[in-house]
């Protein structure tokens, strides 16, 4: 089988590298003999030999068909739309991602995008928002692939919080935050200010009831979260290796936190965490883990989002005890889901068997590829040296 696998690819971003170790390690277990790695915003096909050899096409969404940015929701759609239609002969897969909520005047263009393709929603409040949209119930749950990724060792993390000077025999509350919380368009905030109200009081909190508090930025080689954390007086890591970040992860008593993977990673190292977002994403995952009562949405106040953090810490080995099972359960109905996948699409039920080694490298899609070609940089060198 020869297959597409198209998705957000910022390389930045610690959860772009979770979706995409999943999905590969899946493809490699369709037995998929040649993929092709495109980003949602690649438009050039030549690196594929023939497109009419594509037997699947696999999207991984994430939040890209979420109506959450300032950009309209239909223009990424309309998008895919034409993208797809490079690919006549695939069956188009919908891989676990968020969706909606839709506009009236959206829907026939969802309706459009999703026609005869096989479509999951990692949550139930995506699957709602879809399959209204459709007027059917077409798509199905799954949860989010990244869950099959496999923990980290904490050892690396411990050697790391040792020279910032926390120990790991005390406890220690992680604080993992995100720029689309105070940005404008994104968060559901008036006024941007209260997110970083809402890390302050935790700090306070933190230190008030015996927790070191060190600030975890989920992303890499960029200081877009980690500005959020200067000034407010805690350790910040610096790190820029993805499974360093999620070794330290391992290492929490409890989180607070703003990004959705890092909320994965939470889960998966079976981490307390209390959610803080910005989209119904975090609400989604946190029902399914029977978590609802520590999902604190960002309008509410920060003394509604200690009081979550007290009856967190005073219920630690019950939700730890949970999020064991509900992993379980979760990495069991991806097998499942999955498995019936790839058989629709002619191979065995057997797939996801294991956890999944979280790949540390770039993720590189056909773009990378053609940038890196000799014919192609002579040729952007002819360009400028013609400016």
């Amino acid at each position: 089988m020869e297959a597409v696998l198209r998705g957000s690819t910022e390389n930045e971003n610690i959860g772009d590298r979770l979706m995409w170790t999943a999905a590969e390690a899946l493809l490699r277990d369709m037995r998929v003999a040649n993929s092709y790695r495109f980003a949602h915003w690649d438009r050039r096909f030549d690196a594929v030999p023939d497109l009419r050899k594509v037997d699947a096409l696999f999207d991984l969404g994430n939040v890209y068909y979420c109506d959450s940015w300032p950009q309209p929701v239909r223009d990424r759609i309309q998008r895919s739309i034409k993208f797809n239609r490079a690919f006549r002969q695939a069956t188009i897969v919908y891989l676990p991602c968020g969706w909606g909520p839709y506009r009236r005047e959206d829907r026939p263009f969802v309706e459009q995008l999703t026609n005869d393709a096989i479509i999951f929603a990692r949550d139930n409040i995506s699957l709602a928002y879809l399959n209204d949209a459709l007027g059917s119930e077409r798509a199905v749950f799954c949860p989010d692939l990244a869950l099959m990724c496999q923990s980290e060792e904490p050892s690396t993390g411990t050697a790391l919080f040792g020279k910032l000077g926390i120990s790991t025999r005390e406890p220690i509350l992680g604080l993992i935050p995100n720029v689309r919380c105070v940005e404008q368009g994104v968060t559901p905030l008036g006024d941007p200010s209260a997110y970083r109200d809402h890390l302050r009081r935790v700090i306070e909190w933190s230190r008030e009831n015996g927790y070191q508090v060190v600030g975890i930025p989920h992303m890499v080689n960029t200081d877009r979260d980690r500005r959020l954390l200067a000034g407010l007086g805690v350790p910040i890591i610096e790190s820029n290796d993805p499974s360093t970040i999620r070794s330290m992860i391992a290492n929490l008593s409890v989180a607070v936190c703003s990004r959705y993977h890092g909320l994965v990673n939470c889960l998966v190292h079976n981490v307390p965490v209390v959610s803080l977002g910005w989209q119904h994403k975090y609400r989604g995952l946190m029902d399914y883990f029977n978590l609802s009562e520590f999902d604190h949405p960002l309008s509410q106040t920060s003394e509604q989002l200690t009081d979550r953090l007290l009856a967190l810490t005073a219920s630690q080995d019950r939700v730890s005890t949970l999020i064991r099972e509900k992993l379980d359960q979760a990495r069991s109905e991806i097998r499942v889901r999955m498995g019936v996948l790839n058989s629709q699409l002619g191979g065995s039920s057997s797939v996801l068997t294991t956890p999944v080694r979280f790949d540390n490298g770039k993720i590189e899609t056909v773009s990378h590829v053609r940038a890196a070609t000799p014919v192609r940089l002579l040729r952007r060198v002819k360009r400028m040296v013609a400016m």
